[in-house]
């Protein structure tokens, strides 16, 4: 199918899209695994002696209120901040090295799914020349590991920026991670769209002056709701699959600048 029109504005220039539970992610017990291993680098990165079992898992409760603290007001964690934290946290040694590598082979050996059709969507898209970038808010997989896993997954040949908040030190809902995938993609926020399964997702976009989209197909998959609507009961539109995006596109983009026009916020400079 070749989409075509005489309006400039029927397709937009760049798209940015989410990783997990947008592109890629895990059924429950594959989470479980992933997490068990998560939880075996944090005590291998803690100084001896070992941390006994339930101060550990108090740790990584405190650390995941911590980082959802954090993801609310925009703020993005390096592993070294990490490791900080739970050095100050504990009051004895947490090696940010070890914790680094530890998380990296957890996240190399996990068992990680990609989104049904999107694939076949991200090559559409690159056939129709519209540049894609992932912008992702991390705080358990270090960068490296997951440029690595986009290739495993078949998704690197198709995205052309990747903007992480552990390593950016900004995390969406900011507008900045979005700004900076599209300096990188070289498209103005006016004339593309970013698409994730969240709330910090839309408002991450209408922020940074993008439309936004909201994919609802992994939902099920998640341990919290994919997505929730706004105060006044608006959202950005939304889609649950990624089959035949390429024919959907064009209503998605109009409808969701349209509902940015009205319900987002004024975007200067």
């Amino acid at each position: 199918m070749r989409l075509s029109s005489s309006d400039p504005t029927a397709l937009p220039e760049a798209i940015t899209v989410d990783l997990w539970y947008t592109l890629i992610y895990q059924t429950p017990p594959e989470r479980e695994a992933y997490e068990a291993d998560r939880r075996l680098a944090w005590g291998r990165s803690i100084g001896p002696p070992a941390l006994p079992d339930r101060r550990l898992d108090a740790l990584l409760r405190h650390h995941a209120r911590e980082n959802d603290r954090r993801d609310r007001s925009g703020q993005g964690w390096s592993i070294e901040g990490q490791a900080d934290w739970a050095r100050s946290h504990l009051g004895r040694p947490v090696s940010a090295h070890v914790l680094r590598a530890g998380l990296g082979r957890a996240l190399g050996t996990a068992s990680v799914r990609v989104a049904p059709g999107a694939l076949r969507a991200l090559d559409r898209l690159q056939s129709l020349r519209i540049p894609v970038g992932i912008v992702s808010n991390i705080v358990h997989e270090p960068g490296s590991p997951v440029r690595r896993l986009l290739g495993h997954c078949g998704l690197a040949p198709y995205v052309s920026a990747v903007v992480l908040s552990s390593e950016i030190g900004y995390a969406k809902p900011s507008p900045v991670p979005i700004r900076r995938a599209l300096r990188l993609l070289g498209t103005p926020a006016a004339r593309s769209l970013h698409i994730g399964d969240l709330p910090a997702d839309r408002d991450a976009a209408w922020s940074a002056g993008a439309a936004a989209a909201t994919y609802t197909g992994l939902r099920r998959w998640r341990s919290v709701s994919g997505s929730s609507p706004g105060p006044s009961g608006w959202d950005s539109p939304r889609f649950d699959r990624w089959a035949g995006f390429d024919g959907q596109l064009p209503r998605l983009y109009r409808a969701a600048r349209a509902v940015r026009r009205r319900h987002g916020p004024r975007v200067s400079g």
